[in-house]
């Protein structure tokens, strides 16, 4: 999990002991726990001050990152305009993102404890992930063209 410190009490309600979750709180330590063990991404949009879409495309282009799933959590502390929400979904799309949820959102349409199930739900099974209140990501392949450099 790629998340800002004060986001692990969040994190560790929704990572429940089928997995091992190992947290990274900067950019560099995301990227070196980047390896063939990894079974999902989950990255939190203030991620290391905004450089969660840098570290996806480092992970959409790393050979162990490019087709495991990627999960992006608006988090719970900030709301934004639709539009706001519109544009970091439409960039989370380009790079290949799994799941955009804002969990404001989420949680104002099912619940706390019904948005944790949601997210849990969704990590055993990436491909049917598409939680009440949240507009779906087309799924498409992404291409080196599409993803830049990231250096």
């Amino acid at each position: 999990m790629a998340i800002r410190p004060d986001d692990k009490p969040l994190a560790t309600a929704i990572i429940d002991d089928d997995y091992h979750a190992v947290y990274c709180h900067t950019y560099e330590q995301a990227q070196a726990c980047l390896d063939e063990d990894i079974y999902a991404v989950v990255c939190g949009i203030h991620f290391d001050n905004g450089k969660v879409f840098d570290y996806l495309r480092h992970v959409r282009t790393h050979p162990a990152g490019r087709d495991i799933p990627v999960f992006i959590l608006l988090g719970n502390s900030s709301r934004y305009s639709p539009s706001i929400v519109h544009g970091m979904r439409r960039a989370a799309e380009v790079l290949g993102v799994t799941a955009f949820t804002d969990l404001i959102r989420l949680v104002d349409k099912v619940g706390k404890e019904r948005a944790i199930d949601l997210l849990r739900q969704g990590l055993r099974h990436p491909s049917k992930f598409n939680p009440p209140g949240q507009e779906p990501l087309p799924v498409h392949p992404i291409n080196a063209h599409c993803l830049g450099s990231a250096d």
